[in-house]
């Protein structure tokens, strides 16, 4: 079988090097399970490098109380031990993290959304660049929060917050000076992950888009395998939650506007990111949705409030486990190109080239899920909402266990790079491929 994978990365003083290679490894059948023979390298390569992006300044910034704040010291499984079950924390520790200048000096300050049960923390910069805990600003609430957007739903010139939490979805109201109040929560949206804001409308304020990647149901057990929801089928999950376009009316106040602006059919995956941008240029914002275990959903703005479905667009509906979105546009025609996070697996590729598997299938079925362990999507926007799959060519497919993803300069060249944050929970399993 032959293997692609990241081999090392060796980091000695100001030195880095990144070790790649390609390799087919050969087995013999022992009496009770396969055992290794030899591996022969098929090709390698070697990228060196003293010229860092990126320097680690965490313990430099943060307050100096937070050096010893066991919420931000222990991971995830040290406080599921011991946080009651009643605050619903997240098993994997699925949350987000948010930079906006919250009391209008200027300066971009930082939140941090945390697992229920311990309370999520708003940071203020300093013009000295540090960080200092902001004093009872109303956003310390220990609701599960996968994320927090911080925008100007208002139109009073500050930054309000809108949290997804297990409570619901939570708007808080700014007084100006970095204090917030909650204004509205919608308790029946208690499964939101990722959102994304825009004025889809053009009535002059901002609208959201929630996508909630559970539904009551497989919470409630009907699905249910343990604690997990069990999506179904895992190619083509359609037993998700209900995703939702939260419709801005002015004055804080909104409105489910879903099923009028067409945003209804096929809404029942398991959705992780959104993204909101001008793919077809004719002036108005469009959605894309990022869906774990199966399509991902495009929808056109029309322009008159409503979207029209075109998730069956070439690149969009073969899928994966989508996990996050960035556009821009990387080959400079003028067009914003998508990039999908997806998940790249050594073993799944593998096996899933392996002529026994899913023998009984077709080779759509097939195809779609060797597709599945791919790695990242990369679309090239072509126009009139049409994409072609460049991802293997870009040579941006093998991203590890992608989450969220960037399109920014990080060169200063003009162009845009990719930043893809990746990982995932690990541990010790013999057994382990």
């Amino acid at each position: 079988m032959v293997t692609n994978e990241l081999v090392a990365v060796v980091v000695e003083g100001d030195q880095i090097w990144e070790y790649n290679g390609r390799w087919k490894t050969h087995w013999v059948i022992g009496k009770e399970k396969l055992l290794f023979d030899h591996s022969e390298i098929l090709e390698g390569e070697v990228t060196q490098t003293n010229h860092f992006i990126f320097k680690e300044k965490t313990t430099g910034l943060l307050p100096k109380e937070s050096t010893a704040d066991l919420e931000l010291i222990e991971e995830n499984f040290y406080w599921r031990e011991r946080i009651p079950a009643s605050f619903e924390p997240d098993q994997f520790g699925e949350t987000g993290i948010s930079i906006a200048d919250v009391n209008g000096d200027g300066l971009e300050d930082v939140y941090l959304c945390q697992i229920g049960g311990l309370r999520n923390k708003l940071w203020l910069r300093t013009k000295e660049g540090r960080l200092i805990t902001a004093p009872s600003s109303g956003l310390e609430i220990r609701d599960n929060t996968a994320a927090a957007l911080f925008l100007d739903f208002d139109s009073d010139g500050d930054r309000d917050a809108i949290l997804t939490t297990t409570a619901g979805i939570v708007v808080f109201a700014n007084d100006g000076e970095g204090v917030f109040r909650e204004h509205v929560r919608f308790p029946d949206l208690p499964y939101g992950f990722g959102m994304g804001a825009c004025d889809y409308d053009q009535d002059g304020d901002l609208d959201v888009f929630v996508c909630q990647y559970y539904s009551k149901r497989n919470l409630e057990g009907e699905t249910l395998r343990g604690s997990f929801p069990v999506p179904f089928p895992i190619q083509n999950a359609t037993n998700g939650g209900p995703n939702v376009l939260l419709r801005n009316d002015g004055g804080l106040q909104f409105v489910d506007a879903s099923q009028e602006a067409g945003l209804a059919n096929d809404n029942s995956r398991y959705s992780f990111a959104c993204l909101w941008e001008d793919f077809d240029n004719d002036g108005d914002q469009d959605l894309i949705v990022a869906n774990d275990f199966g399509p991902n959903n495009f929808y056109s703005n029309n322009g008159k409030g409503g979207f029209v479905d075109h998730s069956d667009a070439p690149g969009i509906k073969d899928g994966g486990f989508g996990m996050g979105l960035t556009a821009a546009d990387f080959d400079l025609d003028g067009l914003y190109d998508l990039h999908i996070s997806n998940m790249y697996s050594g073993a799944g590729n593998r096996i899933a080239r392996q002529k026994w598997f899913h023998a009984d299938k077709n080779e759509k079925t097939r195809k779609t899920l060797l597709n599945l362990a791919r790695g990242n999507t990369l679309l090239k926007n072509l126009g009139r909402g049409i994409f072609s799959d460049v991802s293997v060519l870009s040579g941006i497919s093998m991203g590890r266990w992608s989450w969220a993803s960037l399109a920014v300069d990080l060169n200063n060249d003009t162009r845009e790079d990719l930043l893809v944050a990746n990982g995932f929970v690990t541990g010790k399993d013999p057994d382990d491929l």
